[in-house]
């Protein structure tokens, strides 16, 4: 933080006589000296790096400044000064916040027993600790500017920022604010949905990125008429004269709306903040809940403040369905960015006609707003270590449904262990990651608890390749190639599973044969120097791969990088990028995004026989996805 010159007060001192005149006029003769009084302080306050100056302010009716008075510092804080003219200065380089009190005194000559004056007041010197990170944009990984980021901690907005050209953000708060039960960081921007992520204290230091998606659909109307807002099966109707500013004053002019669908089959990481609601029985106890279709919207005026439905008005909202088996009555939770969590407000019911297939529900504000029931849970229990078998503790543990529409969390402790809650009943992919990363593993779950046989394993070195798609093609497969260290190449993909290079082992941890993905591969480390290509391949063969619908996320090096198919007439293979490793270890991601009819020459062949080709039976692929350890 840049130093900033607090001058409390620029008050020249006064010595003033009984008729006025100049402070600095030969006093009359008294037999009697009236000793000097020091002006009253008020508390004050500077931040660590910062320099404080403070002017006293001395009345006596006798003397003459500055010659007859002497200033001390009675008490005070180490680099404290006081000049002839009573001036304090003070630069704070305190490493936590700290209270001091400070004591000054003013004296004459001491004429006819003339006492000196005393004043004390206090100086809290306050340290700031910061949050940082990036808004970037979830599709293409550029930076996004002019965002606004909000820090809330437990229920209370601490501070807020806007990001900078290059997407950066910084936001603090004091050191003394030591319950971090529940710190949530928040973002939006012009043109992106709303992002938000609940961190616990050790994952303050790291880097907090927040990935905010485009927009589906931007539309203008005037504020004195009525309007439907839609985008495919999203709309949202609203009468006239619904709108009020921040202030409660009724909007006027030209309204634009921003729309945005969640599709959380297809991605369920485009949904703000965890998927976790507070019980009704007890409210700090956070629930799993499942989705079946988001939309987010928001409302400006022509000076882009943000508009609310005014009191008493509510609009209707039509949420296109995602996921199996959508009840007839569905809760609608809004989320709720100060807490991080969904709140249930109202109900939407299932439609179907011309338009597909939606919930209908009325709103009486605008944010997130989500159609999602609570489930019931078993846990999952396990353990987190390193390479090493040294246990890891603050590791965060994500699972994400693969049956259902819904994720959770938890964090390991003390000694490694956690337990984290799923749906019962059904199949999830589980993984570890403090910025380093774990294998992910699949599991199904039944009606009682389910411990994991081994520990998750994390290692700075491992990198995760991840591929995610719509409901068609209903098979992509992720390929990889590169040096197997004796003058070939290795190919990873759903027929070699595994291959060991340069002494670790690479897997395919995830095949996934019925749509939506995902696959995922995981490198633990890059020993064998050259080039590894990733590709996406359309086992499917038709309909083709659609761009809108299918991304690939690379986590290498503790960076994410996400990349999506190229414009133009898809082809069967899409080479997505490529890992150049040096000699020297040093490691870079090239971006190829390009189609292809096949892989490339340099790569035919560690291409399997078309025989071999061939994906599993039904039985078998029934029994792979029960969960297993390579």
């Amino acid at each position: 933080m840049k130093n900033r010159s607090i001058l409390a007060s620029l008050i020249p001192l006064l010595v003033m006589g009984g008729c006025g005149g100049s402070s600095n006029s030969t006093p009359e003769p008294s037999s009697t000296n009236v000793g000097p009084l020091l002006e009253t302080i008020s508390a004050k306050q500077i931040e660590s790096g910062e320099t404080f100056s403070y002017q006293l302010v001395v009345t006596d009716p006798d003397d003459t400044f500055p010659a007859d008075f002497t200033f001390e510092i009675i008490e005070g804080p180490d680099g404290l000064s006081i000049n002839e003219n009573g001036l304090l200065t003070f630069t704070s380089s305190a490493s936590g916040t700290k209270n001091n009190s400070i004591t000054i005194q003013v004296k004459d000559g001491g004429e006819n027993n003339a006492q000196p004056s005393r004043v004390t007041f206090s100086l809290d010197e306050l340290y700031y600790l910061n949050i940082s990170g990036k808004l970037i944009n979830y599709y293409n990984n550029q930076d996004i500017a002019d965002g606004e980021v909000k820090l809330s901690i437990n229920g209370t907005v601490i501070d807020e920022s806007v990001s900078q050209s290059n997407g950066e953000y910084s936001l603090r708060y004091l050191d003394t604010l030591t319950d971090l039960r529940n710190v949530v960081i928040s973002a939006d921007a012009p043109a992106y949905s709303e992002a938000s992520i609940r961190i616990v204290p050790s994952e303050i230091v790291h880097p907090n990125n927040l990935y905010l998606p485009p927009i589906h659909s931007v539309a203008t109307f005037n504020a004195t008429e009525g309007t439907v807002v839609q985008f495919e099966a999203a709309s949202i109707s609203v009468s006239e004269n619904s709108f009020v500013d921040e202030n409660g004053n009724l909007a006027s002019g030209v309204i634009t709306s921003e729309l945005f669908i969640i599709d959380p089959t297809l991605d369920i990481d485009l949904m703000p903040g965890e998927m976790v609601t507070a019980s009704a029985d007890n409210p700090t106890q956070l629930i799993p809940i499942e989705s079946f279709g988001a939309i987010s919207a928001t409302f400006t005026n022509e000076d882009g403040k943000i508009l609310q439905l005014k009191e008493g008005k509510t609009a209707e909202i039509h949420i296109p369905v995602s996921g199996l088996n959508p009840p007839n009555i569905i809760p609608l939770y809004y989320y709720d960015d100060v807490n991080g969590i969904w709140v249930e407000e109202g109900e939407a019911t299932l439609v179907n006609d011309v338009t597909g297939n939606y919930y209908l529900g009325n709103v009486s504000h605008f944010t997130t707003w989500n159609a999602d029931c609570i489930y019931d849970t078993v846990n999952i229990l396990g353990c987190v270590e390193d390479i090493d078998g040294t246990r890891i503790a603050n590791a965060r543990i994500d699972t994400e449904g693969h049956d259902y529409n819904g994720r959770s969390n938890a964090y390991s402790n003390v000694i490694g262990d956690f337990i984290v809650p799923v749906k019962s009943n059904s199949t999830m992919f589980v993984s570890a990651n403090n910025l380093h990363q774990s294998r992910t593993l699949k599991v199904i779950t039944s009606s009682s608890d389910f411990t994991l046989s081994e520990c998750l394993i994390l290692d700075k070195a491992t990198s995760k390749i991840e591929l995610k798609w719509g409901e068609a093609p209903d098979d992509l497969d992720s390929h990889l190639y590169g040096p197997n260290g004796d003058g070939g190449r290795f190919h990873i993909s759903f027929y070699n599973e595994s291959e060991v290079v340069g002494g670790s082992t690479i897997y395919l941890d995830v095949d996934d044969t019925n749509s939506y993905g995902p696959e995922v591969i995981t490198i633990p480390e890059y020993n064998v120097p050259g080039t590894y290509q990733y590709y996406v391949h359309n086992y499917s063969g038709l309909p083709n791969i659609k761009p809108l619908e299918t991304r690939v996320e690379l986590i290498i090096n503790e960076e994410r990088t996400l990349f999506t198919p190229p414009e133009g007439v898809a082809q069967e293979w899409w080479h997505v990028f490529d890992v150049e490793v040096q000699e020297s270890g040093v490691i870079t991601v090239n971006t190829i995004n390009a189609w292809s009819t096949e892989p490339g020459d340099s790569i035919s062949e560690a291409i399997a026989p078309r025989s071999l080709l061939v994906k599993p039976s039904i039985a078998e692929s029934q029994l792979k996805s029960k969960y297993y350890i390579k």
